[in-house]
């Protein structure tokens, strides 16, 4: 069976920017799944790939990313 999954925004990735500066040791990337419509946050010292749906509306403000379906 395959589910489908819908995004429709909210989602704010400023937290996992706070939780990785708390980190005693950095992760070596993160990989964010996102539809697009989120806050973003500032960008880290942490190389940042976004994993973004087709429907996106715009590239990220930082880091790479790649369009997923």
């Amino acid at each position: 069976m395959v589910e489908e999954y819908t995004g429709g925004g909210g989602t704010d990735h400023q937290h996992v920017w706070e939780y990785v500066g708390n980190m005693d040791e950095p992760p070596a990337c993160v990989i964010c799944l996102t539809d697009g419509y989120t806050c973003y946050g500032e960008p880290s010292d942490v190389p940042v790939l976004w994993a973004l749906t087709p429907e996106s509306p715009a590239e990220p403000p930082f880091g790479l990313y790649v369009s997923i379906a």
